[in-house]
């Protein structure tokens, strides 16, 4: 009975906190979908017109990587292209703060997921699920355990073949 109850609360408190949890890491430093694709085209145009583009460490925003790393991303496929928008992130967490969710969330990529912490996969499901963004086609996330030898396992059991263009590992050691 315990349990059942802690389980209720969780939800509870999942449940109302998430919408103020997702406005404080979405907060200032994090630019709109629209900025976003201004910048992409504004980078584009620079390799187009062979003008010099700005360094790595002039690129950087933070919406839902630990630090500058979704402007980063964002500065790089710009430049460089992408195949299919499709990217895998291993040791995903709740997939909330990661490398691939801003792609995800804002410029439409199809991810995959994948952490060995159940309750951290619940938890992305059910942000993704809310999100205006991703609740018709969310990203597919898998609860497995990582390990050398499961990756391409997990990839083709989970429909990912072929090129990807962002795999992102975060390993603890």
């Amino acid at each position: 009975m315990l349990s059942l109850t802690k389980r209720f609360v969780r939800r509870v408190r999942d449940f109302l906190a998430e919408p103020a949890l997702e406005a404080i890491r979405s907060g200032p430093q994090c630019p709109d979908t629209v900025t976003q694709i201004q910048l992409m085209l504004t980078y584009r145009r620079l390799v187009e017109e062979n003008r010099p583009l700005p360094r790595l460490n002039e690129v950087g925003f933070k919406c839902h990587s630990q630090t500058d790393e979704d402007g980063i991303l964002l500065f790089l496929f710009s430049v460089i292209g992408f195949a299919k928008k499709l990217c895998v992130e291993l040791c995903a967490g709740d997939g909330i703060e990661c490398n691939t969710a801003n792609l995800i969330l804002n410029h439409g990529w199809h991810g995959l997921l994948v952490d060995g912490d159940k309750a951290n996969v619940e938890q992305g499901i059910r942000f993704f699920a809310r999100s205006k963004h991703t609740y018709v086609y969310p990203p597919r996330f898998v609860c497995s355990w990582v390990t050398r030898g499961s990756v391409d396992e997990i990839l083709s059991a989970n429909g990912f073949s072929g090129e990807i263009d962002l795999l992102s590992l975060d390993l603890v050691s």
